[in-house]
């Protein structure tokens, strides 16, 4: 619970308690050091106690409610940030079920997502078991989970005051990634017959940033989530 109270708040509250327990037990037994010592003394003494009752108001008031608050948005930024990444799982999970990778748990290196991205025409269907997804390409299944990721990045930006510099850089680095910007211009190369290599350098800096974010997850967000059928799909990804 107060792990993120400030310290020098904490520290003048220690001192002052240091201090008129020595003063009810010690000093107000000795003689005045110097003239003037006492009423000196018991000025600091009251000032001491209405720091202590007023650090105690502050605490029940103000941080513990605030750190009901930080509880709940971090929570929902955990759920947004573990939706991404349980997403991003997605396209190793069709990897994997075609064949091109052996498991999910590893992003493929940049040589192998190369030979990946070689074997993949632009016009081929991702194959799924759902019927809906029978005849979508590659580009399109990867633009469904960009638009996924984009509304994601968008409700974590929506609690802005609440992030830390260090996340709201990896978002941003997803947000302008290349891989995102092929997408975005895919009508411009869809209906060509070539292969999709020339994605695997963006697609592979992409999981890059992808690995940070599955960092930071763990470090700054995990403990705030009790319970989520997502976060299970979610695991730590290491690049290979």
């Amino acid at each position: 619970m107060v792990k993120n109270i400030r310290k020098d708040l904490l520290l003048i509250l220690i001192f002052c308690t240091t201090f008129i327990f020595l003063f009810d037990y010690w000093f107000i037994n000795l003689g005045e050091i110097f003239k003037g010592a006492n009423i000196f003394g018991n000025i600091f003494y009251k000032i001491c106690l209405a720091y202590i009752t007023a650090y105690i108001f502050y605490f029940l008031n103000v941080y513990i409610k605030s750190q009901q608050d930080l509880n709940e948005v971090n929570y929902f930024i955990g759920r947004q940030v573990s939706k991404i990444l349980g997403d991003n799982v997605s396209i190793l999970i069709e990897f994997c079920n075609l064949g091109y990778v052996d498991k999910t748990d590893i992003y493929p290196s940049e040589i192998e997502l190369e030979a990946i991205m070689k074997t993949i025409k632009i016009k081929d269907a991702v194959y799924r078991n759902t019927r809906d997804y029978n005849k979508t390409t590659w580009p399109r299944y990867f633009d469904f989970y960009r638009l996924r990721t984009q509304k994601n990045i968008g409700l974590i930006l929506s609690r802005s005051n609440y992030l830390d510099s260090r996340l709201v850089s990896i978002i941003s680095e997803l947000e302008d990634s290349q891989f995102f910007m092929h997408l975005e211009y895919k009508n411009l190369w869809e209906e060509s017959d070539d292969n999709l290599s020339f994605m695997a350098s963006s697609l592979f800096k992409y999981f890059e940033v992808l690995q940070k974010l599955n960092t930071y997850y763990y470090e700054k967000l995990f403990s705030y989530l009790k319970y989520s059928v997502t976060d299970k799909k979610v695991e730590k990804i290491k690049l290979a």
